[in-house]
């Protein structure tokens, strides 16, 4: 996609307003204007090229744990967080992985302890391997113990899911930790996770492209050679879950989702600045800003007259979008009885 720069921006919009620079207060406005109209620009339409990404596979993860209280050194966050189910270790039990990793650091994960048989939720040391052949993980759990446990003096039963356990403990330097594991269960799929890989002896958990929205979910590729059947979802904070969630391959679902909004960073000599301006927001941009200059100024009527003109550059903008679509943008739902079915 073609960009300008920012410094021509600002020079445009000095150019307007009649001036050769702006006095440092007026500097900071014309900045915060800028950013403004650039927030403006994204939120009117779903389908710009730039910030729309179609059919990219995705993990669904299984529950999402609240109500962990981390300990000093650690932040909650690590915790509380999607989980997907990673596949099960030599034993046969299931290994759920914290989705919200965005480091290379070591995750968490709930695991179930082979001779207790009691769940756990533990730091590993390092990634955890998996067998690309049998699917089998392999986990090296830190020494330090568990974040939570089950508590096998009063709750001996062993348990398929660690979301079925009743009773919990806090143990060791945990007991920081004021409160006790909630699971709610749902098939979500986290604005931030991290992108699983793996081969006989190597994992790698790197971050995927945060979701700015989530517009569409579909069970296979979309907008391809065949059609795919798409789900119904709703966000809540932490992602958005889809309803009536198959069982699927690798455990993954394809989302249509755009980018979220990165504002601009330019906080001194703008007049200098070789920040990227998205070219398609450059001339909305810098006759916006200038109907915000003269708005400030006092000048009213005529800050409508240019907020007119910025309003119809953008319309033209979004006008390409829709001509260059053919109205059939990946953004558009024709809902029907059919694609209503629970399936």
């Amino acid at each position: 996609m073609q960009t300008r720069l920012y410094k021509d921006l600002y020079n445009l919009i000095t150019s307007l307003c009649g001036v050769s620079r702006f006095a440092d207060s007026e500097e900071d406005d014309i900045m915060n204007f800028i950013n403004r109209r650039l927030t403006t620009a994204y939120n009117a339409s779903q389908a710009w090229p730039r910030y729309l990404v179609v059919g990219e596979a995705r993990p669904v993860g299984s529950f999402v744990l609240k109500g962990l209280t981390a300990a000093s050194f650690y932040e909650s966050d690590t915790f509380n967080s999607a989980f997907e189910l990673l596949g099960k270790d030599s034993n046969g039990h299931e290994v759920y992985y914290n989705m919200n990793v965005t480091t290379s650091g070591a995750p968490h994960v709930f695991i179930k302890n082979n001779s207790t048989k009691a769940w756990q939720l533990k730091l590993t040391q390092g990634q955890p391997t998996i067998d690309v052949d049998t699917g089998v993980v392999t986990t090296s759990l830190a020494p330090a113990v568990a974040v939570v446990e089950q508590d096998t003096t009063t709750d001996s039963s062993e348990y398929d899911y660690p979301w079925l356990v009743n009773r919990w403990t806090l143990p060791g330097s945990y007991t920081q930790s004021r409160s006790y594991p909630i699971f709610e269960l749902k098939s979500i799929i986290p604005y931030e996770s991290t992108i699983v890989t793996s081969t006989y002896t190597n994992f790698s958990a790197t971050p995927r492209q945060t979701i700015g929205e989530v517009l569409k979910i579909h069970r296979t590729q979309p907008f391809n050679n065949k059609s795919a059947v798409e789900y119904e979802f709703y966000n809540d904070e932490k992602g958005a879950v889809v309803l009536n969630a198959p069982s699927t391959t690798n455990n993954e679902l394809f989302v249509t989702y755009k980018k979220p909004l990165t504002l601009f960073t330019t906080s001194s000599l703008p007049g200098l600045s070789s920040e990227a301006v998205p070219a398609e927001f450059f001339p909305y941009l810098a006759h916006a800003t200038y109907a915000d200059f003269l708005t400030m100024d006092g000048q009213t009527s005529r800050a409508v007259v240019e907020q007119d003109r910025a309003n119809e550059l953008l319309a033209l903008e979004l006008e390409k979008v829709d001509i260059m679509s053919n109205n059939q943008i990946p953004v558009t739902k024709f809902s029907t009885y059919v694609n209503r079915q629970s399936r």
